[in-house]
């Protein structure tokens, strides 16, 4: 039998791991624009899962032998419907900041490893004078295979 101590800790633990489910969750969600594997998603998320679940029946382990009741889990969707449906609105800027610099870093150090850009810049730099700003005449070109 569950005491009424360990009772109130376990609501209090299915409560605000719901909550830092939540606010895990939106964070990795604002970050999986940058991916582009569906496998490594999948890993990922698959691990990502794994250690939360892990966190959760070790926190419950060490209050009262890792045991959960139905109600529990309920409390579990209350903590993760609270931050869906209140904090949301709030982290939202925060996780759109994040998403911008680690895009920003994402993209100089691809463009900068990349060895295709150093080719792309030498043409850029070679057609630079006959184009304006990049833009080739294909109309004429396309006149001049139609005739």
């Amino acid at each position: 039998m569950i005491t009424l101590p360990e009772q109130i800790q376990s609501v209090v633990i299915h409560l605000g791991a719901g909550w830092l489910f939540g606010f895990f969750a939106h964070f990795h969600n604002s970050l999986w624009i940058l991916c582009k594997r569906k496998i490594n998603k999948f890993i990922v998320d698959l691990i990502g899962m794994c250690l939360f679940v892990c966190a959760l029946f070790y926190a419950l382990f060490q209050i009262n032998g890792g045991r959960t009741h139905p109600y529990l889990l309920a409390i579990l969707a209350i903590g993760l419907f609270v931050y869906e449906f209140i904090y949301d609105p709030v982290f939202t800027p925060f996780f759109r900041s994040i998403e911008r610099i680690v895009k920003t870093i994402f993209i100089r150090f691809s463009l900068a490893f990349s060895p295709l850009y150093s080719i792309i810049n030498i043409l850029g730099e070679k057609y630079k004078g006959g184009k304006k700003h990049g833009k080739s005449n294909n109309k004429h070109r396309r006149s001049e295979a139609s005739s």
